[in-house]
């Protein structure tokens, strides 16, 4: 067991946990499966945002370097680090 003894019971034991959760808020297997498949679309859905948002930056940064603009420059416009802005063709 490691340092955290609680989290590794949960991962260990965790359809028991479940069932638990399940008998004592009332909740049916069907209802736990709508909620899971919720949960994924939404993190789904955050995942393709936030790596939209990442190649929009980059895109941004390709068309600032090819006018010259330098990557510290770059880097605080974008939020970008430089070490990616000088990757990025």
């Amino acid at each position: 067991m490691g340092k955290n003894i609680l989290l590794d019971y949960l991962k260990d034991h965790s359809s028991e946990v479940i069932n638990m959760d399940m008998m004592m808020f009332n909740i049916t297997t069907q209802e736990l499966e709508a909620m899971a498949e919720r949960n994924g679309r939404a993190r789904g859905m955050a995942e393709g945002i936030a790596e939209g948002r990442v190649q929009g930056l980059l895109q941004t940064a390709r068309q600032m370097k090819a006018k010259g603009f330098n990557a510290t420059v770059i880097s605080e416009i974008t939020g970008l680090s430089e070490k990616e802005i000088n990757e990025c063709n």
